[in-house]
């Protein structure tokens, strides 16, 4: 999956675990193991390739969290975080990451959404600030690349 950033006036958000949070990030994120196999179910695993900004080069230890919501905004799977990347080539930072989502597709109640918060760390607040964000509805659940307006 391949993140694109076309919005130039997003606003910030701040969450109050800076230097923790960041810490535990930067040694393997808060990724999920396989789910195990049911038979007749599919899994789903999404793939961050990367995120295209005309600042890339600013963001110290950027991530991305992901979470799984209902239609009425309840986490219907924990969220996970991808491990920092500081893997910058122009305006993109990459990731190359895969997330498992920790239920089938088929369990998924209707309405679910998939979100996509890009993260990083703001050393002179020492909290990790939430840039933009992105989301797939469950009709947009389709193998194959796809590239998302954050």
């Amino acid at each position: 999956m391949r993140l694109s950033y076309s919005d130039t006036d997003v606003t910030e958000y701040g969450d109050e675990n800076g230097t923790e949070h960041v810490s535990s990030v930067a040694e393997g994120g808060s990724l999920l193991p396989r789910i195990p196999f049911e038979e007749g179910y599919h899994r789903l695993v999404v793939r961050i390739n990367q995120i295209g900004l005309k600042d890339a080069h600013v963001y110290i230890n950027p991530f991305f969290s992901v979470s799984v919501k209902d239609a009425n905004g309840v986490n219907v799977t924990p969220a996970q975080d991808t491990p920092t990347s500081n893997r910058v080539n122009g305006k993109f930072i990459n990731f190359d990451t895969d997330v498992e989502i920790q239920k089938p597709i088929e369990k998924l109640p209707r309405g679910t959404a998939i979100f996509f918060e890009f993260k990083h760390y703001k050393p002179k607040k020492d909290i990790v600030s939430t840039r933009c964000f992105a989301f797939m509805e469950q009709d947009e659940f389709k193998p194959g690349p796809a590239c998302i307006e954050l």
